[in-house]
């Protein structure tokens, strides 16, 4: 913020690359938020343009009061092939046995945006519906104790785990028989991309990225404990093939890392003046 009120004062036009922009209602603490969203609005229309990551993201920025154009420049990953040893490797060290299904949650643990508590609570609610599942939380986060604690009072150790962020994700998602995402918001979550890349089916919540690049089959709406627990029953049980398979090529050819270099070079050059500032940084 400091950065785009000194370029705008210097006189430079100016460009902001937000993922999201969500009302500080949802995204914030209760702390003085009317103060907080007045002081957004007229941050929101400084840049001359923006650059964010879905369509959702654009239609929150025009919301928010973005007096700039707007484009939209999709998340970009690159991916590591699994290697097959990789699948035993996570399972024995998450004592997942042959035959369980493992579904992963994985994200920065932070229960006010990702929904840890909340899937969490999902479990317990139907655990007697998940026999022969395991649900693996992988990451780190101020809430990271908060969870630990949950799940061993919530007595549900034998099918829910905390298991620290690797600096390897394919060694994870090669173990992964699904991926969970119960976030309140999101961007376009990378793990969501990544899942898709190795052909993995994914159950999230219907809100944002998730929404724009999900099949509605894979989604639930929010806050809603037994739609996420029916909703991951309906998507093992399902022939998911062919929603795999278009998944992944959706990947190598709108969501690869090149692409996004490709876009975002292209979204910032279409400036018409050659004085630019990315938000935080000088562009030469």
């Amino acid at each position: 913020s400091l950065g785009l009120v000194a370029a705008k004062r210097a006189g430079l036009r100016t460009i902001s690359y937000i993922p999201m922009a969500h009302s500080v209602r949802l995204s914030g603490t209760p702390v003085a938020l009317r103060l907080r969203e007045m002081i957004n609005g007229y941050l929101y229309r400084l840049p001359d343009k923006f650059i964010t990551i879905s369509e959702s993201a654009r239609r929150m920025l025009i919301a928010r009061g973005a007096a700039g154009s707007v484009a939209i420049v999709p998340n970009g990953i690159t991916v590591k092939p699994i290697v097959g040893s990789d699948r035993n490797a996570f399972r024995e060290k998450h004592g997942i046995k042959p035959g369980e299904y493992a579904v992963g949650v994985i994200g920065r643990v932070e229960f006010r945006q990702k929904g840890q508590d909340f899937a969490l609570e999902a479990i317990r609610r139907f655990r007697h519906r998940l026999e022969g599942y395991k649900l693996v939380f992988v990451g780190q986060g101020p809430d990271a104790q908060k969870l630990r604690s949950l799940i061993a009072d919530g007595g549900l150790s034998q099918i829910a785990q905390l298991s620290p962020w690797r600096e390897d994700p394919a060694s994870i998602y090669a173990g992964l028989d699904m991926l969970l995402i119960s976030s309140r918001f999101e961007g376009v979550p990378l793990v969501m991309l990544e899942a898709m890349s190795y052909k993995l089916p994914i159950v999230a919540s219907d809100v944002d990225g998730m929404a724009e690049v999900l099949p509605q089959c894979w989604l639930f709406p929010f806050g809603d404990h037994q739609a996420l627990v029916d909703r991951v029953l309906q998507v093992r049980s399902s022939d998911n093939l062919r929603i795999l398979q278009h998944n992944q090529r959706l990947i190598a050819e709108e969501f690869a890392s090149a692409k996004f270099s490709e876009r975002m070079t292209r979204a910032i050059l279409e400036q018409e003046s050659d004085s630019a500032v990315l938000h935080g940084r000088t562009l030469e």
